[in-house]
């Protein structure tokens, strides 16, 4: 029976974590699910965990590869995806006991590329949930602009202000979007917000699931936790750059012209954001490389800035034209 629900979980050097992760997803309510492990070259115990793990359950298939990076191990699990909707768990997390009974409820009802729900973080032992009963499950807001409120963060019909952010585990897919979408690979971390962007571009309703149906470990040795500057320089470039190549590829299709406006704000936005103010904080300590990117990122014309709101727009011009004065140094 071909499974309803696809997971992909990429591994490396989790082996602590990784046999509550796996019987997060055992342990579940709904049963016909199936789960792509892919061994990212770890090396320690992980990839001999995986296949005793898999003797045990025929829905645990493992896949075992040289080490790539995180972008590298999500790709390899595309090709064996055999549900119409697919679900990336990170092998140091784990899930609601409800979470794939309570998505497929929602599937059935509701026609949407993509859910998102909310997430319970912790750090040590699994934190405390709710038992859901799923005899009176919530009603959902479903949304026909993805694009315009992830983008735009058009506020939402709800009290508070939904806001789709980044990540890509906090989200279940329709596999087809997935199978067309690759990860950017090279980039970690940024590849989830390289591929929401391409997602969210691409798809017509969007709909949010109000539980917190994932658990987010906060693993000290994570990629995220062990993130430093000169990281930071490397990999910000490599999705300044994907972000460039992605704002072309939808300006050069048959979009809307609103929509093709919004990824030209979008995009100068997170340049503004992560390039030119982070190193505008620190101007005093910024280097005359790092200066000549920006200002050859500026003069390249590839960024929109005056799509952007005018307080960014005011910023911007602080950072780039006040506050060189007031350190007394000429960078730009």
């Amino acid at each position: 029976m071909m499974p309803d629900i696809s997971i992909i979980v990429p591994v490396y050097k989790v082996e602590k974590f990784l046999l509550p992760c796996l019987n997060s997803i055992k342990n579940q309510s709904f049963h016909n699910f199936e789960v792509i492990c892919v061994d990212d070259g770890s090396p320690d115990n992980c990839g001999t965990i995986l296949d005793n793990y898999a003797k045990t359950d025929a829905r645990f298939k493992v896949i075992h590869k040289v080490n790539g990076g995180l972008s590298s191990a999500r790709n390899t699990a595309v090709p064996f995806l055999n549900a119409p909707y697919t679900l990336f768990l990170d092998s140091d997390d784990a899930l609601h006991p409800q979470a794939l009974e309570i998505m497929l409820h929602y599937i059935n009802k509701i026609n949407a590329d993509v859910f998102w729900f909310d997430s319970i973080t912790f750090s040590t032992n699994f934190p405390s949930y709710e038992i859901i009963d799923t005899t009176r499950l919530k009603d959902i807001e479903t949304f026909n602009n993805p694009f315009e409120l992830y983008v735009l963060k058009k506020k939402t019909n709800n009290r508070k202000k939904l806001k789709i952010n980044g990540v890509v585990w906090n989200k279940i897919y329709k596999t087809e979007y997935i199978q067309n979408t690759p990860f950017e690979e090279g980039l970690s971390p940024g590849e989830d917000n390289l591929f929401t962007f391409d997602i969210m571009t691409q798809i017509s309703r969007i709909a949010h699931i109000p539980y917190g149906l994932y658990f987010y470990r906060i693993n000290p040795s994570s990629i995220m936790n062990t993130f430093n500057q000169e990281k930071y320089k490397i990999n910000i470039r490599k999705e300044v750059n994907g972000y460039v190549k992605l704002q072309n590829k939808y300006l050069n299709s048959d979009i809307s012209d609103k929509k093709k406006e919004a990824i030209k704000r979008f995009t100068a936005t997170f340049f503004f954001k992560n390039v030119i103010r982070f190193y505008g904080k620190h101007l005093g300590n910024m280097t005359k490389e790092e200066a000549a990117y920006i200002k050859e990122a500026i003069a390249s014309g590839q960024f929109n800035f005056k799509k952007m709101k005018l307080s960014h727009r005011l910023q911007m011009f602080y950072y780039l034209k006040i506050k060189p004065i007031l350190l007394g140094k000429k960078f730009f």
